[in-house]
């Protein structure tokens, strides 16, 4: 289970304190996919950055409560914050080409793990990507935006985490792919009590991947609501709400 209480989140310059989130609660469970809806420059990256304190603390401050799986996340030490991050969290950032190693071979990223080749063929096979004996020869920036995209869900996939986050997912998938991902995602959180959490604008993946969906806006976060509920007649008002916040966004 997550447990996530944020009574503030800044960033801060020499002159300045922006607060991007404030009054922020809420809590994940296991074998659920969440997805936090929110335009640009609503804090969404801000957001799931704080939860393993991955933000910079020059320039970002923040006070609350963290707890993952058991593990009060504001309290570990260093050492130990590294050995959670790496045993329990995988992260799929925006930037696929950019959060990889520009020194270092595709290959690097799966022979440091020791994932079996089975299960990686099994994957770029899956996602429809070139062989890995090919992709493993080549360099983060030899691959295109959409392939290294996969390339960095697949390397979260076999890592078999407890907890997966993904930011922006589909930004680099055609439509087939992201169908694709929104399959092996299910899958994935139904296994093993793991739990997936997704910050994007993709209303339309959002609706079809999701458990449960949330807006953050206005500098917090709305009540995680039950997709299917919505779409209830004993719950006509909870979707009006959601249906305002989406025209929100889109708008």
């Amino acid at each position: 289970m997550v447990n996530v209480k944020l009574d503030f989140l800044k960033i801060n310059s020499e002159t300045t304190t922006t607060t991007l989130i404030e009054n922020l609660e809420f809590q994940l469970t296991q074998n659920n996919v969440y997805t936090i809806l929110g335009k640009n420059g609503t804090g969404k990256t801000s957001l799931i950055l704080a939860l393993t304190r991955l933000l910079d603390e020059n320039k970002f401050s923040y006070k609350g409560n963290i707890n993952i799986f058991g593990n009060d996340v504001f309290n570990l030490s260093q050492n130990e914050l590294s050995n959670f991050r790496q045993k329990n969290v995988r992260y799929v950032f925006q930037d696929p080409i950019g959060c990889l190693d520009p020194l270092k071979k595709i290959g690097y990223f799966f022979e440091r793990f020791q994932f079996s080749e089975t299960e990686i063929n099994e994957q770029f096979d899956y996602f429809q990507l070139p062989a890995y004996d090919e992709i493993k020869k080549l360099h983060p920036y030899e691959l295109s935006v959409g392939m290294a995209q996969r390339v960095n869900i697949i390397l979260s996939l076999l890592a078999k985490p407890k907890l997966m986050i993904l930011d922006e997912p589909t930004s680099a998938l055609d439509l087939p792919i992201a169908n694709l991902l929104l399959e092996r995602l299910k899958q994935f959180a139904a296994q093993h009590n793991n739990i997936v959490l997704i910050v994007t604008q993709d209303i339309v993946f959002a609706k079809k991947v999701s458990d449960y969906l949330a807006v953050l806006a206005n500098k917090t976060l709305s009540t995680f609501r039950g997709v299917k509920a919505l779409n209830g007649n004993d719950t006509e008002q909870a979707l009006k709400n959601f249906l305002n916040l989406y025209n929100e966004i889109v708008n």
